[in-house]
């Protein structure tokens, strides 16, 4: 099969990944967040307190850019740094109640999102489109070892 923009997953899953971000970034614009903040904000929504570098482990994003999106959260006023009582040369990350206020805004503009996209698919689809794409990322997983 010659590998085109129709049937490339590498294209489509990037396009889907930059529409999608284009997309809640409209939403989360007027509530003062950036899409980069909601790996964050999703792990510490439950109001636990994790390390910069467990962090980076849930979210599977690069050290460099999980610094840089903390030190952003922290200048928008939405996480604090708190000594790690288990580990002094580490911090832990905690969200602000600045940051919980807009826990509900921010789910239900994910959702809208989502909910939009998804109107494209019946729920036979949705499942399936779901359930391939849990295994595609297990698998990469995998593969990166």
């Amino acid at each position: 099969m010659t590998i085109n923009q129709q049937n490339s997953l590498g294209y489509l899953t990037n396009m889907i990944a930059r529409q999608f971000a284009q997309l809640i970034g409209q939403e989360l614009a007027p509530l003062g967040l950036n899409p980069a903040y909601l790996p964050v904000l999703f792990e510490l929504w439950d109001g636990q307190e994790l390390t910069q570098q467990e962090l980076t482990e849930k979210s599977s994003v690069s050290q460099a850019t999980m610094a840089n999106t903390l030190g952003r959260m922290e200048r928008d006023g939405l996480i604090e740094r708190l000594p790690n009582p288990n580990d002094a040369r580490s911090r832990l990350i905690r969200l602000t109640s600045a940051a919980l206020a807009k826990k509900d805004n921010c789910v239900a503009a994910a959702q809208k999102i989502n909910n939009g996209v998804l109107e494209a698919l019946d729920e036979q689809e949705i499942k399936a489109w779901l359930d391939i794409m849990n295994k595609v990322v297990q698998r990469q997983k995998q593969m990166l070892g």
